[in-house]
């Protein structure tokens, strides 16, 4: 089945998700091609005889030669501005990035005959949901500039791949953590970094001192505890719900779009406080005001992804994250 999807190309494949996913890939035998812009990415990530284009995905004529010169079959799009709160400040930097170049790769796509096309969505699409469980037919309702891109993404992929001959999927990720097997003493943190890389940081930065405080960002929210509750999925399980996706879409020749989460919720409390007992003691977890376009709780309902692939997390242990993350870069 590899060389149905293989060669495949990877945007964003120099980032935190890519960098991880370009190594299971190639561990699954496939030839991996990268295009990134670097701006968030970092080309020491990648193996070196991995061919790497430093360039934009809005540039349609250039991406078309890059597919067809690597005989790609497969596009797995990562590539995408990732920023809540940005997007809030500046939508249509977003709006840019995550829509207009997305639909641009998706010209290139056709244009060199791609196959198989992976869309890496986001919780975000969802907003806040009733219960905070969250089934893939759920009416999404994005609170921010952020969500409402992925989501429009989707639609144009979902209403017209299928004109081109096209099989897709859409994985509509949770929130990814973790250090992976390939990349254990990596540093992952991005532009703007996740709660579990502020925690990271903040352990390097509290080395030396008796204590540090720790922003916990809201805690008037209508959940437990007051504070976010988020769905933390490992990185490892991530990069194989990708390949079983793929898999999937080349051997059914069937349209997938799936929540890919651990399942399994828990509040920013809860994990900040299991953080500084176990791992950094000199953390001093301290409330401040919430920050726009955040969802109060979500958690996946995964029983569609089980049911269709026979994928399910095995590495999303809350402890088990946290002591991926507690290793030093």
């Amino acid at each position: 089945m590899q060389d149905a999807l293989s060669p495949i190309l990877v945007t964003g494949g120099a980032g935190y998700v890519g960098a991880h996913l370009v190594r299971h890939l190639r561990s699954r035998n496939c030839d991996v091609v990268v295009v990134d812009d670097l701006s968030n990415g970092r080309r020491p990530r990648l193996p070196d005889d991995v061919p790497v284009y430093e360039t934009c995905i809005g540039r349609v004529d250039e991406i078309t030669r890059i597919l067809r010169k690597h005989r790609c079959r497969t596009v797995v799009h990562l590539a995408a501005s990732k920023s809540v709160a940005e997007s809030v400040r500046d939508p249509l930097v977003h709006y840019r990035n995550n829509l207009s170049n997305s639909v641009a790769l998706l010209e290139a796509c056709t244009a060199a005959d791609i196959r198989q096309f992976l869309f890496a969505s986001s919780a975000a699409v969802y907003g806040d949901v009733p219960g905070g469980i969250v089934t893939e037919d759920a009416n999404p309702l994005p609170k921010s500039p952020y969500g409402i891109s992925k989501k429009m993404f989707e639609d144009v992929l979902q209403s017209s791949v299928e004109h081109y001959g096209m099989t897709y999927a859409i994985l509509r990720l949770f929130n990814v953590a973790g250090r992976g097997a390939f990349m254990a003493h990596e540093d992952i943190a991005g532009s703007e970094p996740s709660l579990l890389d502020a925690l990271a940081a903040c352990r390097v930065r509290a080395g030396n001192t008796d204590k540090i405080e720790f922003q916990i960002l809201g805690n008037d929210y209508d959940t437990e505890d007051g504070t976010c509750e988020r769905d933390l999925i490992h990185i490892d399980d991530v990069t194989e719900a990708f390949w079983r996706s793929l898999l999937h879409i080349a051997e059914t020749g069937k349209n997938l779009v799936v929540n890919c989460g651990s399942g399994t919720s828990r509040s920013v409390k809860q994990i900040v406080h299991r953080f500084r007992d176990r791992h950094a003691p000199s953390i001093t977890p301290v409330y401040a005001p919430r920050r726009n376009g955040d969802i109060a709780k979500i958690c996946a309902d995964i029983s569609a992804f089980k049911h269709a692939t026979g994928w399910e997390p095995v590495h999303s242990e809350l402890d088990k994250i946290l002591v991926s993350i507690s290793e030093p870069s």
